[in-house]
């Protein structure tokens, strides 16, 4: 789940600035983390040291609502989910867990489909109740 402001086109420096930091500091892939870096640092001259002050405060308050939602909470059978992907699947109740394949069955009544989904949480989906 991205934050809004990674959907849409930044409109100015200061939102690139933004978003690369943020980016720099919650990708896992280490080759990505220095290229984030490496625009912040292109940038960062352009930006005022109130604005550089602003986008540290945004990235540490995302953040810290990102651990605060623990949105990457396994679920259990029998546990509700919400689909926090882009198919907007919405309320999912979990039918079953393959620990070998790490793939759950989730049946989401909305729109009356079953769908095998992965089980192990990347921020794919938040658990509503176990």
């Amino acid at each position: 789940m991205l934050p809004f402001h990674l959907k849409e086109k930044p409109k100015s420096s200061y939102e690139i600035f933004r978003n690369a930091v943020f980016m720099s500091v919650t990708t896992e892939n280490n080759d990505l983390t220095n290229e984030y870096l490496e625009v912040a640092k292109i940038l960062a001259p352009e930006l005022s040291e109130l604005e550089m002050k602003r986008a540290e405060k945004e990235v540490k308050s995302l953040i810290d609502r990102l651990e605060d939602e623990v949105i990457c909470t396994i679920c259990d059978y029998k546990s509700f989910i919400k689909d926090l992907t882009q198919q907007k699947r919405s309320l999912g109740f979990v039918l079953a867990v393959d620990d070998l394949t790490n793939m759950m069955q989730v049946r989401f009544p909305k729109i009356s489909q079953d769908s095998w989904i992965v089980w192990g949480n990347h921020g794919h989906y938040k658990v509503i109740e176990s």
